[in-house]
């Protein structure tokens, strides 16, 4: 998968109508860490949120959101494992949540002690939940279908059309 199909994805699930905070950036974000370092990840997700910000527009909180973001880059780099890739999907959407409601919190709708930042966390559980999903299934999608593509492009599966179904060739 390349930067820029990994880029024109994430910037449309951003765009199309999704359940909040379900997007694919993150685990593009995780992948591309793993595919091409973690400095081209972070170049590509603040390229993705500006582009996609760009169309759909900007808020105070922004800069935290970024940030959240990037973390998942971070995330994606040290995970070294089919396992360690799931717990950055995992981690990373935890972490963008902690920044980005960070943000929140400091914007004008919370009162900035600690009954504010309780009440600010609580009430964005829900947007958790949604990043959670969304990270885990995209993460999942992603990984799988790039394995997939792999054993395609190497002949490794073949399909075989008076089945309709996909054959694992032995080598």
């Amino acid at each position: 998968m390349t930067f820029a199909v990994s880029f024109f994805l994430s910037v449309v699930s951003r765009i199309i109508p999704h359940p909040a905070n379900f997007t694919a950036v993150g685990a593009f974000a995780i992948f591309n860490s793993r595919k091409m370092g973690v400095i081209k990840a972070v170049i590509f997700v603040l390229l993705v949120m500006l582009v996609s910000d760009a169309l759909i527009g900007f808020h105070y909180a922004q800069a935290f959101v970024y940030l959240g973001f990037v973390s998942y880059a971070l995330w994606g780099f040290i995970a070294k494992s089919k396992l360690g890739i799931l717990a950055a999907a995992v981690g990373g959407s935890l972490s963008f949540f902690v920044i980005s409601n960070i943000g929140v919190w400091l914007g004008p709708w919370y009162t900035h002690d600690l009954a504010g930042l309780v009440r600010c966390f609580t009430l964005a559980l829900p947007f958790y939940r949604n990043t959670l999903i969304g990270d885990v299934v995209c993460t999942v999608a992603i990984f799988s279908a790039y394995a997939l593509y792999g054993k395609v492009k190497r002949g490794e599966l073949v399909w075989l059309t008076s089945l309709q179904q996909p054959i694992l060739k032995k080598k």
